[in-house]
């Protein structure tokens, strides 16, 4: 489900972008290993098999996962991006991690490699809310009760009654999500026989890299788009000169842009004339009524 014209509205005009870009990732994510995965007979749980695995990338995670609303969508997202990383109790498996005490081991949870579809749904419900409130905020204005309502540790008491509130509010729920896991960073050559160097980071778990990349568009950070045309996220092949608009391929190939633009130069044009002709009519200076 891609984001609706008003959602798309609020992130364009939130400055979470260099033009029309939502900028999410601090530096190129490294990537990992993803499991094999397959739906159960009932089609509510998603069952991972670590003896075949591919290999993630970087591209589209964010636009990927907002997109969950169902089995199907999120059975799409898990073959691409592998699992979240959740315990026996349909929540992250760092909640309980393991530990030493008195000169042992206690040990947590882990990660189970059997995750409830309900439970994807429901953080992809909350990574879109938390994008939305977030163009919301840096807009100045107050987060939506419709999208605070998927953010799971929000108090409804206190959301909605100012910015500066729901600011706090969403820095504590996002803060929230990142301490769920731990996050590497990498430097150096993933080819010896290039001269070019890699920043990257590596994520303990699908769910913790989402955090980043919804805490990178927020902070405008780099690299994921907002098409103009039909309101999906994509990964733009430029940087953006701000105020202009992006398109992703599909809509390029249908002429969107091409459209878009025509209507705006017929919408300027107008606009040009009617300031004209006000000015013909407009009385000179100092002449009697």
């Amino acid at each position: 489900m891609g984001f609706s014209s008003e959602e798309k509205i609020a992130v364009e005009s939130a400055s979470m972008h260099d033009g029309d870009k939502l900028l999410t990732k601090t530096s190129p994510l490294a990537p990992w290993p993803v499991p094999d995965v397959a739906l159960d007979p009932e089609g509510t749980h998603l069952v991972f098999d670590w003896e075949q695995a591919s290999v993630a990338t970087d591209r589209d995670l964010l636009n990927d996962f907002t997109k969950i609303e169902d089995s199907r969508t999120a059975l799409q997202c898990a073959k691409r991006w592998g699992p979240l990383g959740l315990c026996e109790h349909g929540i992250p498996a760092t909640h309980n991690p393991h530990s030493f005490v008195e000169g042992r081991m206690r040990l947590g949870c882990y990660p189970s490699g059997w995750e409830p579809v309900d439970a994807w749904v429901r953080y992809a419900r909350e990574a879109r809310a938390l994008v939305l409130i977030g163009a919301n905020l840096r807009n100045g204005v107050l987060g939506g009760r419709g999208q605070w309502k998927h953010v799971l540790i929000a108090p409804a008491s206190r959301v909605g009654r100012s910015v500066e509130e729901d600011r706090l509010c969403l820095g504590g729920a996002l803060t929230s999500w990142l301490q769920q896991g731990q996050i590497h960073v990498l430097f150096g050559w993933p080819d010896l026989a290039t001269d070019e160097p890699v920043f990257q980071w590596r994520a303990g778990s699908l769910l913790l890299a989402v955090g980043v990349e919804i805490a990178g568009a927020i902070t405008r950070t780099s690299g994921v788009a907002i098409c103009s045309g039909c309101g999906e996220l994509f990964p733009p092949a430029r940087r953006q000169r701000p105020g202009r608009r992006s398109y992703c391929a599909e809509c390029r190939e249908k002429r969107i842009d091409k459209r878009d633009a025509e209507r705006a130069y017929e919408a300027r044009q107008k606009e040009k004339a009617a300031k004209s002709g006000q000015k013909r009519r407009s009385p000179r200076k100092g002449t009697v009524q």
